[in-house]
C-alpha cells in the first residue's frame, strides 16, 4: 500500500498498481552489492548480501531486529521500488561507515532506512504539512520544497512511526541540508546518502575515496559540490548548509578522527607490552570494505590473551575509541576486538596456526616490524 497525505501527517492508505511494491532483496541489473562484516571463523569470506541485509544484521545483533522489520515494512508501503532500494543501500553504507568512523550501528541502520520516508510525498502535501507543523526554517525551503523531505520525515518518524531516539531523528532531519554540531551518526547518514553504491554523478568517486579516509574532508567536499551545483542552477543555498560548512572548517571543530593505521600501531604496541608474540599488522584497506587493518597476535595462555585484549582496549580508550564488539574473551583461544577500521585478532598458538589469517589474506601487505614495534 502507498500513502496519501494531509497536513496533519496522517496518511490514508490507497491501493497501488500491481507490482509497485518493491521486494527489498531485488536489485536492478548491475546493482552493486555491499559487503558484510564476517563473524569470527568467517574471516576471509566476505559475503555479498541483498540490499538492506547489513543494516538488518546490525539491528539484530543489538536486539532490534523487530524494529528493523517493522520500519522496513513501513517503507515498502511508503516508497517506490527505486527509492526503497536507495534507502536500503544507505542503511548498509551507513553501517559500513559506522564501523570505520565510529557511531551506533543500530541508529545508523534505522536512520538510513527511514531518511527518505517523505521523499515521494507530493510537493503540495509536503509543503502544507511543513507549514502546518512549523518545520520551515529557511527561505530556500520554500524555493525548493523538496528539501523539506528531511524535516518532514523526522517529524513523521517521531509522531507516527514510533521513533523517539533523538540521534536517529537528527540524522533524518539534516541528511540533506546538514547543520552545525551534527552528531557523528548524522554526519555519516549525510554522506551515506550521497555515496551508496547506486549513486552515479560527477564527483561521487572522489567522495567515496574521501569517505574511506576522512569524514570531515568528505563532507566539506560534498557541500562544496552542492554549492557549485546550486550556483549553476541559480538556486538558493540553505543557511543550515552554510553553517555546517563553517563548523566543519573550524580548526578545533568538526570531526577529528584517529587514522586507522595509528590505531593499529597503538593496539600492537599495547599487546607487545603484555608480552604478546608474533604481532603482525596487515593492511586491508585496498582489498575489502570489512576494515582497514587486521592486528594479529599470539598469547601462550588464556590469561595472557585476555591481558593482551584488555591492554589494547584500555590503550585505545585513552583516545576515546571503544570496540563495537568483543568476541571469544571468556574462552581466550581466539579473541576478536572489532574497532571498525581496525580488527584485532588474538590467538593462542594452536588457533593461530590453524586459522592462519596471513595465508587467507596473502595479498594484504604487512607493515614493517620496525614501524610497528620499534626497539
Amino acid at each position: 500500500m502507498r500513502q496519501e497525505w494531509d497536513a496533519t501527517g496522517a496518511g490514508a492508505a490507497v491501493a497501488t498498481a500491481p507490482g509497485e511494491i518493491a521486494r527489498a532483496a531485488a536489485t536492478a541489473p548491475g546493482e552493486i552489492a555491499a559487503v558484510a562484516a564476517p563473524a569470527p571463523g568467517e574471516i576471509g569470506a566476505a559475503t555479498a548480501t541483498a540490499p538492506g541485509e547489513i543494516g538488518a544484521a546490525a539491528c539484530r545483533r543489538a536486539g532490534q531486529g523487530g524494529q528493523w522489520e517493522t520500519q522496513r515494512a513501513r517503507m515498502v508501503g511508503q516508497l517506490g521500488e527505486t527509492r526503497l532500494l536507495h534507502s536500503l543501500l544507505v542503511a548498509d553504507e551507513a553501517v559500513i561507515m559506522g564501523r570505520r568512523f565510529g557511531g551506533d550501528l543500530t541508529r545508523l541502520a534505522l536512520a538510513g532506512l527511514l531518511h527518505d520516508g517523505a521523499k515521494e510525498m507530493p510537493t503540495p502535501a509536503l509543503l502544507a504539512l511543513a507549514e502546518a507543523q512549523g518545520l520551515i526554517t529557511d527561505p530556500a525551503e520554500r524555493a525548493r520544497p523538496s528539501i523539506l523531505h528531511g524535516p518532514v520525515a523526522a517529524w513523521l518518524a517521531e509522531r507516527h512511526w514510533g521513533i523517539s531516539d533523538p540521534v536517529i531523528l537528527e540524522a533524518i532531519r539534516f541528511h540533506t541540508t546538514g547543520g552545525p554540531g551534527m552528531s557523528r551518526e548524522a554526519c555519516i547518514i549525510f554522506m551515506a546518502d550521497l555515496i551508496e553504491p547506486s549513486r552515479d554523478y560527477p564527483g561521487v568517486e572522489l567522495l567515496r575515496r574521501l569517505c574511506r579516509q576522512d569524514l570531515r574532508a568528505a563532507m566539506i567536499e560534498a557541500i562544496n559540490q552542492t554549492f557549485d551545483y546550486l550556483a549553476r542552477k541559480k538556486q538558493p543555498v540553505h543557511a543550515g548548509m552554510t553553517r555546517c560548512l563553517e563548523w566543519l572548517r573550524q580548526e578545533k571543530g568538526g570531526l577529528p578522527r584517529m587514522e586507522s593505521k595509528e590505531m593499529a600501531i597503538i593496539a600492537a604496541r599495547a599487546m607487545a607490552a603484555k608480552k604478546g608474540a608474533k604481532i603482525t599488522v596487515l593492511k586491508l584497506e585496498d582489498l575489502t570494505l570489512i576494515t582497514d587493518f587486521f592486528v594479529v597476535a599470539t598469547g601462550s595462555s588464556r590469561t595472557q590473551t585476555q591481558a593482551m585484549a584488555g591492554g589494547a582496549e584500555d590503550e585505545l580508550k585513552k583516545h576515546g575509541i571503544r570496540p563495537h564488539r568483543i568476541e571469544g574473551f571468556r574462552e581466550g583461544r581466539w579473541i576478536l576486538l572489532d574497532f571498525g577500521q581496525v580488527i584485532i585478532h588474538i590467538f593462542q598458538t594452536d588457533e593461530r596456526d590453524f586459522y592462519n589469517l596471513e595465508r587467507l589474506w596473502a595479498d594484504a601487505p604487512a607493515l614493517p616490524a620496525e614501524e610497528v614495534l620499534p626497539e
